[in-house]
């Protein structure tokens, strides 16, 4: 039985195209998906109420993202999939200084955060107190981490820029003045 489920899909598969059924049509492809865990900050953590949903689970760990200094000017190299500013933070107490100088300015670019490190919900309350009407996500992100050591950019805090460009000086971005 065990062996019938785990073929069914295929089966079903097979039975369709060898009945002369046509192929689903693509409606649209966006490219290269992601997850989306800053689109779900609202459900995860909204605005308006303190801590994160029941749905996550703590700690979040990221591993291969840690607190540090960002050298050079990285650039992600596909970002059309930003749709917004994202900043990455732990709860290390360079995040949380981090998040709180600069808050202001990412609230003017419309910013979502990740949360990518954060032992349990107590830390994770304390930076939604920092970002104060930011939205945050408790999120684990293997994937960006991989891809941001790649680009010798796997440090915390991080933000990441609509046309790729990585920075912790959000103050600078777009060619605003450094507070």
């Amino acid at each position: 039985m065990a062996l019938l489920t785990a073929w069914a899909p295929v089966l079903l598969w097979v039975l369709a195209t060898r009945a002369g059924a046509q192929p689903l049509p693509v409606v649209h492809d966006a490219g290269p998906g992601v997850p989306i865990g800053v689109h779900l900050a609202p459900v995860l953590a909204p605005l308006e109420r303190t801590g994160a949903s029941e749905l996550v689970q703590f700690p979040v760990r990221t591993p291969g993202l840690a607190p540090g200094r960002l050298t050079g000017t990285p650039r992600w190299p596909d970002a059309q999939w930003l749709t917004q500013p994202v900043f990455l933070v732990g709860s290390d107490a360079g995040s949380r200084r981090w998040l709180q100088q600069h808050r202001r300015r990412l609230l003017e670019m419309q910013a979502a955060g990740l949360v990518v490190q954060a032992p349990d919900d107590a830390a994770f309350q304390r930076l939604q107190s920092l970002a104060e009407g930011l939205p945050l996500a408790p999120a684990s992100a293997p994937w960006l981490s991989q891809r941001l050591a790649a680009l010798h950019a796997a440090v915390l805090p991080l933000l990441m820029l609509q046309d790729g460009t990585l920075t912790q000086r959000p103050g600078q971005a777009l060619g605003a003045a450094q507070p």
